[in-house]
């Protein structure tokens, strides 16, 4: 059976919000300026601190090699996105705590990468079940307009999160890192109804790849994309 145009056009709702919250969320904890400086006030190494951004890319691709086969045979993918949320959204919330009542740097620097590897982990098996569910409940026709408001609205309201980070960061009440803790939670508390939004959406249920797809044959899959 069909989505229907109320579903529709409550799912792009729905889904439009989501990316919207979550483009402001992201803005507050910017992951190369702001994820970056916060290392670069516990630790001197060089590596360390160079390794935020990329640590969040790879903790976000990597895992989708692994865990996609178990995806694709379930019949609705949205448990998935909804396991991934409840986790990332308790990481970053116990990031926030640790970074406010923490004083040892090397025991805040642990944990920090920690809880950022978990949260960018999860969000890499959110964000399998994310596409899936989009191309289940909008139309092709319409999922241009469906991203590119996400963007459009997410970038406005993204600059008035760099005026966020700068009030708070420049606080005298907020010294390092509390100025941080308070930037991790506004993130959660941004990012949880965001998360919200999109479990709202009725998921239909879909075709199951029956047959186990080994992690070696994701990759070779792959490695064909380019060429063909």
């Amino acid at each position: 059976m069909g989505v229907t145009e109320r579903e529709t056009r409550r799912s792009f709702v729905l889904g439009v919000f989501n990316g919207t919250a979550f483009q402001f969320a992201k803005a507050l904890i910017d992951p190369p300026l702001i994820l970056t400086w916060f290392v670069s006030q516990l630790t001197t190494s060089n590596l360390l601190i160079g390794l935020v951004a990329p640590l969040g890319d790879a903790s976000w691709f990597l895992p989708q090699i692994f865990v996609s086969a178990r995806i694709q045979r379930m019949e609705r993918k949205m448990p998935s996105y909804t396991l991934a949320a409840v986790i990332r959204t308790v990481a970053w919330l116990l990031l926030a705590a640790a970074v406010w009542l923490v004083d040892d740097p090397l025991i805040l620097l642990v944990g920090f990468f920690v809880l950022y590897a978990t949260a960018r982990l999860l969000a890499g098996l959110a964000g399998l079940a994310f596409f899936d569910v989009v191309a289940k409940t909008i139309p092709a026709r319409r999922r241009g307009n469906f991203f590119a408001w996400r963007q459009f609205l997410g970038g406005v309201l993204g600059l008035g999160a760099g005026l966020v980070v700068k009030t708070v960061l420049n606080h005298p009440a907020l010294p390092f890192p509390r100025g941080h803790a308070v930037l991790f939670f506004l993130y959660s508390a941004v990012m949880a109804p965001a998360l919200a939004a999109f479990t709202r959406i009725r998921e239909p249920p879909g075709a199951v790849i029956a047959e186990p797809v080994t992690a070696g044959e994701q990759l070779r899959r792959g490695g064909g994309v380019p060429a063909g």
